[in-house]
């Protein structure tokens, strides 16, 4: 009785015992008489747990064992039968495998994984054949994935011998299949996928419709995370549809819906791959000639969108066995065929399905396809609830998996901080090496976020983690590979960044995932182009990119091509290419890429003279900047307020070079000035890069806005000249040099020592470094006001005011209301002039009233022009 329990009868007792019946009643009569037991025939617990310990080990089990069996047959519960079993230590025969089987499913409904274990784990000893056996450890290796996704451990070594043999059930097959990649055994990978090509074979194979929605989830999955796999094994497609046609569909498994959404979401859109690979063909021949001016120009697409709007554009490929895959830039069919159907399915799914061991992966795939349909505040808003779900649950490879999605999620918007903080906790939770291929995620997240923080030395040192060989094989790679390259183009290894942008492409492409939302790698190798000074190149990835997702606008990474075309157009093409981005960067949620936008736009006003439009993009990149903790970003930017007021020249640089338009001084030493927005250069002479923006090789400059400049040929800085003896490229290809230098608009011979009129006729200061901004008045190199030549640089701001030139003839100014209107034609506000000349802000006030009176202008950001005409003719003035 005490070994029954609540099961006990007079007669179990008596089987159990195998006695008469008889005899079990007058003993149990005795008993109640004593007190021992009640009049139900229920024995206390003490007598119970004393009973219990005075029998020996050997008795003990070969009662419950017989228990067991007993309340089998008798038709008791899984749940109550494989209590005895546990209690027994073993059994033979399939009945009992069965039922711990059954039992272990049912303590994995209420999470208890230490009882399930220990009920798979004896149903493998009870089992007779190999094929229940290797059934039972598949599901060993999937209760243990929860805790400890290790390939070391005893149940695993015990899945690959069945794989080997042929001994896995093809029910467990596609389960099998996700074990074996996640840890890189990409030949016992390949042969589970060698069976399941042959077909599912309906007498090994009890519940069909849930096996063919698992194979469609498989091929699907495959096609998105280990296209290699899915190329070899092109013929598991037609088995999934053939056992999908031979069952009703499960239309409401999870497998099935996550295998509609991974096909919509990698689906090419086959009325336009024609198109758009010959459009991707002509690219390379026509982007040089083309560049921002088609961008600018063009009404239409280079590959037409739908009627549906949907975005359309393919790169065609074969395959290896010749069939023809292309693969639109974001052209998701089958459900709809568009973004917000594949988002409404994708938070469906996530609605009405529990975590479980068996739904990880599709949930998962939910979660990338609200992140690349750009719904990334629902998608970080789940990653963070099955995050909490996995921690709550004590499962830490699911902390692992969503910690990392979500770090992906957060860094897409730019949110620096929350990615690295849970890429951390998605690589600490676990040991790296038990991540498998999915290691390459969180690591690739933690170097693009710690890259974009400046953080480079602990970017270097994660990319000295080990990863598998097979990570190269899966969509990981790609991520790996672009984190990679940012980090080599960020501390001046570009030709190692082109060398990983490259390979990223090429795999995209031989794997027919060359989508634009998944990584925008024309980008990244115009990014680097650039900073490599190769304009040529970098137009033509830009424009390749928008040629593949048909219209900037289509996708948010328009933005990004329009800012690369940006730096590498013509002065005057700048700001309409980048107000375009603007408007698409704002449109999107990367918070990083609105910074860079914003800032760039904003050195590009400067560059015209359009002070008041540039100062509050700049304020606006500077909060995003930092709010994001984007010292990239951050870089290019004035450090302070002050600088927000004063132009870039007006910061003293060392070595007497000038600094660069954006307010970051160039490096000392003589070293050419940064470009984009005020980079300093990087051993070599080479600009350092952000986000790609870099100066020219061979001696050329950056210009404002980030434009490098090319090859032996100074970049122009908005039509700003260069110094005696090179050659300005200012708007309207009017240069300067010794004896001959041109002037400006008018195309008037400059002055004899070369110095030139830039755009608009402001002349350059003597010996003014190529690219410099420091003579917009005629300024010495480094002060940014007016001295005369050989005046050591830097004067201004840390002495008094220099000493002023002749005013021109026929000046209506007096000297001091020139000093004046000179400095707020910079864009100086009226207290930071009182500082500057050391007087009181009610002077300045007085001195612009009759500046105004006698120029005739009614704004301050018509002084420039107003003193422009006034300077033509001189080589100085009093402030520059």
């Amino acid at each position: 009785m005490a070994v029954l329990g609540g099961t006990s009868t007079t007669g179990r007792v008596a089987a159990l015992l195998e006695v008469p019946v008889g005899e079990i009643r007058t003993a149990v009569a005795e008993l109640a008489e004593s007190g021992l037991i009640d009049g139900a025939g229920r024995t206390s617990a003490v007598v119970t747990g004393r009973v219990l310990g005075e029998m020996s080990e050997a008795e003990y089990r070969g009662l419950h064992a017989r228990a067991a069996e007993l309340l089998h047959h008798g038709g008791f519960p899984a749940v109550v039968v494989a209590t005895h079993l546990l209690e027994a230590g073993g059994a033979r025969g399939s009945w009992a495998a069965r039922v711990l089987v059954a039992a272990a499913d049912d303590a994995l409904a209420g999470d208890e994984l230490d009882r399930a274990g220990r009920c798979l784990d004896l149903a493998y000893r009870a089992a007779r054949r190999a094929d229940e056996r290797a059934a039972i450890a598949t599901r060993l290796v999937s209760v243990e994935w929860r805790i400890n996704p290790s390939s070391r451990t005893r149940n695993f070594g015990r899945l690959k011998a069945a794989l080997r043999t042929g001994r896995v059930p093809q029910a467990d097959l596609p389960g099998t299949v996700l074990h074996m990649l996640w840890h890189g055994y990409g030949l016992h990978a390949d042969h589970a996928l060698t069976r399941l090509d042959r077909g599912v074979d309906t007498a090994e194979v009890v519940d069909v419709a849930r096996h063919a929605a698992r194979l469609d989830f498989l091929v699907s999955w495959l096609r998105y995370t280990h296209p290699g796999h899915a190329q070899r094994h092109a013929g598991l497609a037609a088995a999934a549809g053939d056992a999908a046609e031979s069952t009703a569909v499960q239309q409401d498994s999870p497998h099935r819906q996550a295998g509609l959404l991974l096909a919509a979401l990698c689906a090419p859109d086959s009325a336009t791959a024609d198109a758009s690979a010959a459009a991707q063909d002509s690219c390379a021949a026509s982007a040089g000639e083309r560049g921002a001016a088609s961008v600018l120009e063009k009404s239409e697409p280079l590959v037409s969108a739908p009627a549906s709007g949907r975005i359309s554009g393919t790169s065609g490929m074969e395959s290896a066995g010749g069939q023809r895959l292309s693969c639109g830039a974001f052209e998701p069919g089958g459900i709809g065929g568009d973004r917000d159907e594949i988002a409404a399915g994708a938070q469906r799914l996530l609605a009405r399905q529990r975590l479980t061991l068996t739904t990880v992966e599709p949930l998962v795939a939910a979660v990338d396809c609200l992140m690349y349909c750009d719904r990334l505040d629902t998608a970080d808003a789940w990653c963070a609830a099955l995050l909490a779900e996995a921690t709550a649950r004590r499962a830490p490879a699911w902390q692992s998996i969503f910690a990392a999605a979500r770090a992906e999620a957060l860094l897409r918007k730019g949110e620096l901080v929350g990615a690295v903080e849970h890429a951390v906790l998605a690589l600490n939770v676990l040991p790296a090496e038990q991540l498998g291929v999915w290691v390459g995620r969180p690591i690739a997240v933690l170097v693009l976020a710690l890259t974009g923080q400046g953080k480079h030395a602990e970017a270097a040192a994660q990319l000295e983690r080990p990863v598998p060989r097979a990570m190269f094989e899966s969509r990981f790679a790609l991520l790996y590979l672009t984190a990679h390259g940012r980090h080599c183009l960020a501390t001046g290894r570009v030709e190692e960044a082109l060398g990983h942008f490259r390979r990223c492409g090429r795999l995209m492409q031989e794997w027919g995932l060359d989508f634009a939302w998944l990584v925008p790698w024309r980008n990244e190798l115009a990014a680097a182009s650039l900073w490599a000074g190769r304009h040529w190149q970098a137009q033509t990835f830009a424009t390749r990119h928008l040629d593949l997702i048909g219209r900037a606008e289509h996708h948010h990474t328009g933005a990004v091509s329009l800012r690369l075309l940006a730096a590498t157009s013509e002065p005057h093409r700048r700001v309409p290419l980048l107000r375009r981005a603007v408007t698409i960067a704002r449109s999107g949620v990367d918070r990083i890429e609105l910074a860079l936008v914003l800032a760039d736009l904003g050195t590009a006003y400067r560059a015209v003279g359009d002070l008041d439009r540039a100062r509050p993009l700049l304020r606006e990149a500077n909060r995003l900047a930092n709010a994001c903790d984007a010292a990239a970003v951050r870089k290019r930017l004035p450090t302070n307020s002050a600088q927000h007021r004063m132009p870039a020249s007006h910061a003293p640089a060392a070595g007497g070079q000038a600094g660069v338009a954006g307010g970051r001084p160039a490096v000392p030493g003589g070293g050419r000035p940064g470009a984009a927005a005020g980079w300093p250069e990087s051993a070599g002479g080479q600009a350092s890069p952000a986000e790609g923006w870099s100066g020219g090789l061979g001696g050329s400059t950056g210009a404002v806005g980030g434009r490098p400049g090319v090859p032996d040929q100074p970049g122009a800085v908005a039509g700003w000249s260069e110094g005696p003896g090179s050659q300005a490229s200012s708007t309207g290809g009017r240069s300067g040099g010794i004896d001959g230098g041109r002037g400006a608009n008018d195309g008037q011979p400059g002055p004899p020592d070369g110095r030139t009129g830039a755009t608009g006729g402001w002349p350059a200061a003597t010996g003014a470094p190529p690219g410099s901004t420091g003579g917009v008045f005629g300024a010495n190199p480094g002060s940014g006001f007016g001295s005369a030549p050989g005046d050591p640089p830097g004067k201004f701001p840390t002495g008094s005011l220099p000493l002023r030139s002749p005013a021109p003839a026929g000046d209506p100014l007096s000297p001091a209301e020139r000093r004046v209107a000179e400095l707020a034609a910079l864009g100086n506000r009226n207290r930071d002039i009182a500082e500057a000349l050391d007087i009181t802000t009610s002077t300045v006030e007085q001195h612009l009233t009759r500046v105004y009176r006698k120029l005739a202008v009614s704004r301050r950001s018509e002084l420039r022009f107003a003193l422009l005409a006034r300077t033509e003719g001189t080589t100085h003035t009093a402030v520059g």
